[in-house]
């Protein structure tokens, strides 16, 4: 059901496989190690090197949540052909399939590249705090080889928000771009009404959590869809349709949280987040 097409392909980049994926060695063919960050907590009594790490766990946690919270939602995307046109129906859904309103997904974009571009900065904070760190460890004594492997495991956990979290923002900017040009030209409620393949709770659910939009024949993407679908019956296509109109009808809807909605993503909004 999943179609990455169009300049409206919206499926994301998850923190989880941002910061774990593995990687073969390209001589050993290896697989790549998850960064780990285990301190507990325990103080070493200098003041440098306990606000860096202090610094360092801060951010780890950020990241952890980050990588949750992404995890949370995914974007879907499907292709339909009614009465010989094309369309594509973008939503988003939980993990267990439930859909989440519209307004749910603008929050959740603006929120999620606001959070990744705070994580960004805190690992440059956590950067400068590094020199100081490594020249007060001496003082340690005995304690500086054991506080030692913690300041070495550290620029691992800059190196995630520098690189694969600064990724994640990337596409959650692309993101959100792509989610907001889809109510540009998306079915109104009439429309999808006269197509008279959605019953009254599909249309309800449609008006609150799903942008259904033709595909023009100036996409980039057009012809191959259209041949794809030309190469399915006429029933198989209907069937299609009649499918995604049943699980429109039947869906679940996440209840909204009134705190984590956002009407819509404004220009203002959005441009003061993707120049950050």
């Amino acid at each position: 059901m999943m179609k990455k097409i169009l300049f409206l392909a919206l499926a994301l980049c998850t923190l989880s496989s941002a910061v774990y994926a593995q990687k073969k060695d390209k001589k050993e063919k290896k697989e790549k190690k998850p960064i780990e960050w285990t301190w507990d907590g325990t103080r070493s009594g200098n003041a440098s090197v306990d606000n860096y790490l202090v610094t360092i766990d801060t951010l780890w946690t950020q990241i952890q949540s980050y990588s949750e919270e992404m995890d949370t939602y995914q974007f879907q995307s499907d292709t339909l052909t009614i009465n010989g046109q094309n369309y594509i129906m973008a939503y988003m859904t939980t993990s267990e399939g439930a859909l989440v309103t519209r307004a749910t997904c603008n929050w959740q974009l603006i929120n999620s590249i606001g959070k990744g571009l705070a994580i960004g900065s805190g690992a440059l904070k956590a950067g400068t705090m590094a020199a100081s760190a490594a020249t007060a460890l001496p003082n340690l004594g005995m304690k500086a080889l054991s506080y030692g492997k913690y300041l070495k495991g550290a620029p691992n956990v800059i190196s995630l928000a520098t690189k694969e979290i600064k990724e994640v923002v990337g596409k959650q900017k692309a993101n959100a771009r792509n989610w907001k040009s889809l109510k540009v030209g998306a079915l109104t409620e009439e429309e999808g009404a006269a197509l008279n393949y959605f019953d009254e709770k599909a249309m309800d659910n449609m008006k609150r959590c799903v942008y259904i939009k033709v595909i023009p024949d100036t996409d980039p993407s057009y012809e191959v869809v259209q041949q794809r679908q030309q190469q399915k019956s006429e029933d198989e296509r209907k069937a299609e349709a009649e499918e995604a109109a049943k699980k429109l009808s039947t869906a679940i809807v996440l209840p909204e949280d009134a705190s984590k909605a956002t009407d819509d993503i404004s220009e203002e909004a959005l441009e003061a987040e993707l120049e950050g």
